[in-house]
């Protein structure tokens, strides 16, 4: 029988008997095959990362009240660390109403994972009611105001909906590495056979060279990459407004975005390092994480934009992980995703996997069609507070603004997944 709603609580697990005792419960459904010692070296990676200023990873437990440190008390649990992300509001100009501007500002979006339910206490509800109590505590929140939730759910759709979470359409382009060959890039260039030098032939053809990305200019390209994403923020901003000028303020679609920071990729390479060498008992050095195109010759602004791709390496699921990818042409993006299928297959990875790939463009690079992903939802939840985000102040330009307008969150590749 569950308790009743009223003799529990949500709080944030301190004591380290209580943090040491839902790692272990995450473990025996996540990592079963894995020693507990193991598992716990592989947490303690997880949660002294750096992802930045003000970035803590936290435990979440609903217990009944007053047994905040008693391990056997935990009914349910979640983690979550804050996630750097943009927000857009479209503002109607003073003088013509029928104008509008676009105001991007920096948000806090919460990530939340692992969220689990000890076998003796399933089907009581209680993962349900710990999300709804974390989402109240998150709306509370003044310092950082959180304005958005996000998860991944590996149990389809209708319970993270009931639990207030909206479900995002997810797509991948996966990759078969030992028996795919990707479509010619042109007619002249050489047959299928020879698909890897095709690949490099376009890139010298058009003036092109390969630079490794690694861990100490990863920041760099992302910071680049970051900046681009804000003008583009903006474009798609206004398009949307300027596609129904009819919608009122509170009908108009806003834009937001989970930043791609340089920190999180690095954190990625940690724990891809402790996977493959304490896990996988493989001593290799993982030096990459991918790879940046670099026009050599004398090129355009827009040509002078970063492409890039970068990867993890999911050794047990033998899986290569596409986290970010940024082109500008078709030619551009098969020569990227030819560099990650000779990185998966040096590590004897059976597949690669990019999420959110235009449809048009996966099918032209590669002759695979997107399929919807089955298995990991996106789901995002919003959290209207009365306020705008910075510190809980409303501004000025930004009164008028309705925060319960609707989000559409971009970039959803695989990059927001997590560590």
């Amino acid at each position: 029988m569950s308790r009743p709603a009223a003799e529990l609580e949500i709080v944030r697990a301190m004591s380290p008997d209580v943090i040491r005792h839902v790692w272990l419960n995450n473990k025996r459904h996540f990592a079963p095959d894995m020693s507990d010692e193991l598992w716990l070296e592989r947490a303690a990676l997880r949660t002294s990362l750096d992802l930045g200023p003000g970035v803590e990873h936290k435990i979440w437990i609903l217990v009944p009240k007053g047994r905040a440190n008693d391990p056997s008390a935990v009914l349910s649990a979640a983690h979550t660390y804050d996630r750097a992300g943009l927000i857009s509001d479209v503002i109607k100009t003073e003088r013509k109403s029928d104008e509008v501007s676009v105001h991007l500002r920096d948000t806090i979006i919460v990530y939340v994972l692992l969220v689990f339910t000890p076998a003796e206490h399933r089907k009581r509800g209680y993962a349900k009611q710990l999300l709804v109590l974390l989402n109240d505590q998150l709306k509370r929140q003044t310092d950082p105001v959180v304005e958005l939730s996000f998860l991944y759910s590996s149990i389809g759709q209708n319970f993270y909906e009931s639990a207030g979470w909206s479900t995002i359409r997810s797509r991948e382009l996966l990759i078969q590495v030992s028996s795919h060959r990707l479509p010619e890039l042109s007619p002249s260039l050489p047959s299928q056979s020879t698909q890897g030098d095709a690949a490099a032939a376009v890139a010298d053809n058009q003036g092109i060279m390969m630079e490794d990305i690694t861990e100490f200019n990863v920041q760099r390209i992302t910071d680049d990459d970051i900046e681009l994403i804000r003008s583009e923020m903006r474009e798609r901003a206004l398009a949307n407004a300027n596609a129904s000028p009819s919608l009122s303020l509170s009908q108009s679609q806003r834009v937001a975005v989970i930043l791609p920071e340089g920190r999180l990729f690095q954190g990625q390479l940690a724990m891809a390092r402790f996977t493959t060498g304490r896990v996988a008992m493989d001593d290799r050095p993982i030096s990459r994480i991918g790879v940046q195109l670099i026009s050599t010759g004398i090129v355009s602004a827009r040509q002078q934009q970063p492409v890039f791709i970068i990867w993890t390496y999911l050794m047990p699921s033998k899986l290569l992980l596409i986290l970010r990818v940024r082109y500008q042409t078709v030619h551009q993006l098969q020569c990227l995703l030819w560099e990650a299928m000779k990185e998966a297959h040096k590590w004897g990875i059976t597949a690669v996997s990019l999420w959110d790939l235009d449809d048009i463009d996966a099918v032209a690079a590669t002759g695979i069609p997107n399929t919807d992903r089955s298995g990991c939802w996106s789901c995002l939840c919003q959290l209207p507070q009365g306020t705008s985000s910075g510190g809980g102040v409303m501004t000025q330009a930004l009164a008028s603004v309705p925060l319960a307008a609707p989000v559409e969150l971009v970039l959803n590749e695989a990059y927001i997944f997590g560590l």
